[in-house]
Order: structure tokens, then C-alpha cells, then sequence
């Protein structure tokens, strides 16, 4: 994954709240975080909602890095995601 690039967070539970602590103290960019169960513009530890996972589709992946937390999200979902996304990184959290 390009660290230089802007993140897009999929998630909003607490192990998303985890990861956008650190990537605010690693001074990376987040564009915004996707939470189909919040409300666009809500504002998550400074970071604001900017839609349902299906947003992700309006980026490029050129131009910005993709971070999902697997809390619960459906096989079919994130497989649809993959498909569409390139140079992903899957952040995955043991039950």
C-alpha cells in the first residue's frame, strides 16, 4: 500500500476508531470513513462519515488507499469491494 496516499476508512465500531487514532498520529490523510448504520457528516474522532460503503466506488484507487475493519461486514460485500479496489488492505480483527 502507497503511505503517501489518502485513506478511506470502511467502518466506524471501535477497532475502526482504533486504526484512525494511529493514522492520525502517523499524520496520514483520511478522506473520510464509510458506515452504512451512521449519518453522513456525522463526525467520527474528527473524521467525518461520507456514506455507505458504495462511495468507494466514486475513488480512484490512484488517488486513495482503502482500509477496511472486518467487524462485520458480509463475505458478499467485501468480496464485491476487492473486486472493484486494487492495492487494498484488509485489517482483520479476531473474534
Amino acid at each position: 500500500m502507497n503511505c503517501s496516499l489518502p485513506v478511506i476508512v470502511l467502518g466506524a465500531g471501535g477497532h475502526a476508531k482504533v486504526l484512525i487514532n494511529a493514522l492520525l498520529a502517523s499524520n496520514r490523510r483520511i478522506v473520510g470513513v464509510t458506515d452504512p448504520a451512521r449519518n453522513e457528516g456525522e463526525d467520527i474522532l474528527g473524521v467525518k462519515v461520507i456514506g455507505d460503503d458504495s462511495v468507494v466506488l466514486s475513488f480512484s484507487p490512484k488517488i486513495s488507499s482503502l482500509l477496511m475493519v472486518l467487524e462485520r461486514y458480509p463475505v458478499k460485500t467485501l468480496a464485491g469491494i476487492l473486486r472493484i479496489v486494487s492495492g487494498s488492505k484488509i485489517i482483520a480483527s479476531p473474534r
